[in-house]
């Protein structure tokens, strides 16, 4: 997939200016499960070996506590709060929520306090998406919050038992 990526970032038109010149991106032998654009335009990318980040905005590293607090340091996946900050979920189906502005962490044994002190009580097993505005949406079985970081805003769904469980959520920007 990345191969795809980079092969479609190489051709572009004469009128079409490169956002973002990955020749300069080594990564060889390092597995890409995720990539997202952050709002500010910091390039990160999931992978077997950690975090990786690209970007002309950046100006520190992820920290190396990011990888101390994770079960394994594998991510598969990258969603953005409206607050800039990353939540990883790690292959283990751990969440650590990640600050690029003051580089420090939420390791994942602290995930779920930190959700309930912002009125989300879920545990264990759960699964998080981000929609276009930074929303986070926080889901388990039949139960669905969406978290608004920026505003201190909660909203709780339950669905019926009979419509099954949520297994996924996707974001459509307009």
């Amino acid at each position: 997939m990345l191969f795809c990526y980079l092969l479609l970032c190489a051709v572009q038109s004469m009128a079409q200016k490169a956002f973002y010149p990955l020749d300069y991106l080594n990564i060889q032998g390092v597995m890409v499960y995720s990539m997202r654009k952050a709002h500010n335009g910091v390039l990160w990318l999931a992978t077997s070996d950690g975090l990786f980040s690209y970007g002309q905005y950046l100006s520190n590293t992820p920290s190396p506590d990011i990888f101390a607090k994770t079960t394994h340091g594998i991510f598969a996946e990258i969603h953005e709060d409206n607050m800039g900050k990353l939540w990883l979920r790690e292959q283990s189906n751990h969440y650590v929520v990640y600050n690029p502005a003051t580089n420090r962490t939420i390791p994942d044994d602290h995930v779920e306090a930190y959700l309930k002190h912002r009125g989300v009580p879920v545990r264990y097993d759960f699964r998080v998406a981000s929609d276009s505005k930074g929303c986070v949406w926080i889901y388990k079985g039949q139960e669905l919050w969406l978290l608004d970081v920026a505003h201190h805003h909660v909203t709780y769904c339950k669905i019926p038992k009979h419509f099954g469980r949520i297994v996924g959520i996707e974001s459509v920007s307009r």
